[in-house]
């Protein structure tokens, strides 16, 4: 399904080196998908529980991957403060693509939390991961870790269970303060947030703020979208994109090619109909999860959908 949906946005220069690049992308994911469910498959017996397996590996690398940014953090206090009131963060894998890796974070802890029942183990992993995102402050993991860990409190609400319900919200409540007052990052974060959006209020636009970007970003593409310049293909979304921007900032430059929002994206590039058939793909893990009543689910699609907001996450 992700594979027509990108052909949607491929047919308009299909022979754009964009167009390659952006389609075997897309490609590489269910391919990865398969090749990584072969694999646990054949290192699990017979009777062996497969959902079980693939979340351990995966909380497993996520806690040996923090070992990265952890560690040369502690090696570069002091840079990593100044870094964060710049509006950067610590080194990470994935070539340095914080948010994605904020989002693997995330994808770690919900599973660990699934399973913390059944392996105090998981619970562990699941309070380190939750430390690890708000020490890493890059904000799409704040709000992931918010949706994940909120709806496990509505979840405890409905239970009517008052009991566990008023521990769980001390030891969110105990990590958070503790957190904010224990990590500089926290706190260098937020300062910066404050900053970028006074830049942003003055008008001056500064590409090297991140909030600023974005809401300058999103602005051309909707400016795009109201002079009629919709569903012409993932090749020229950029082009049109840098002709918006200099019409509405023409003293200013920019070297993004993408708006920070995924239906601006997918409306300039596939059209009406390729945003539609976007956000029924999208929501449609969160119907079955409210359908199955899993939590899990519905989970991993809030923070989907938020992250595609403000972000090209996919």
């Amino acid at each position: 399904m992700a594979i027509f949906l990108t052909i949607l946005g491929c047919w308009q220069a299909p022979v754009h080196e964009r167009t390659f690049h952006y389609f075997s992308t897309m490609l590489a994911y269910p391919i990865i998908g398969i090749m990584a469910v072969h694999v646990i498959d054949q290192t699990t017996n017979q009777h062996g529980n497969i959902r079980k397996t693939f979340a351990l590996i995966w909380v497993f690398s996520a806690l040996t991957s923090l070992a990265y940014p952890l560690g040369w953090y502690l090696l570069h206090m002091q840079e990593a403060h100044i870094l964060y009131g710049q509006g950067s963060t610590l080194p990470v894998f994935m070539d340095n693509d914080h948010v994605r890796y904020a989002l693997f974070l995330n994808a770690a802890l919900l599973l660990a939390w699934q399973y913390r029942k059944e392996n105090r183990w998981m619970l562990a992993a699941s309070i380190v991961l939750m430390i690890a995102t708000l020490l890493l402050s890059v904000r799409t993991g704040w709000v992931g870790l918010v949706i994940i860990m909120g709806l496990e409190g509505i979840r405890l609400v409905r239970k009517q269970d008052k009991g566990r319900f008023v521990q769980y919200l001390a030891m969110i409540a105990s990590l958070t303060i503790i957190a904010y007052y224990l990590f500089p990052t926290i706190q260098q974060k937020i300062r910066y947030m404050r900053y970028d959006w006074e830049q942003y209020q003055q008008g001056r636009i500064d590409h090297t703020l991140s909030d600023a970007t974005r809401l300058v970003l999103n602005r051309s593409a909707w400016q795009a979208i109201e002079e009629g310049k919709t569903n012409i293909g993932w090749a020229n979304v950029p082009i049109q994109l840098q002709e918006s921007f200099r019409v509405l900032y023409p003293q200013q430059q920019i070297d993004f090619g993408w708006p920070f929002n995924q239906w601006l994206l997918w409306w300039m590039g596939a059209g009406v109909l390729g945003a539609v058939l976007f956000s029924l793909w999208l929501f449609y893990p969160m119907y079955l999860g409210i359908r199955q009543k899993h939590s899990g689910m519905i989970s991993w699609s809030l923070v989907m959908v938020s992250s595609c907001i403000t972000e090209i996450t996919l």
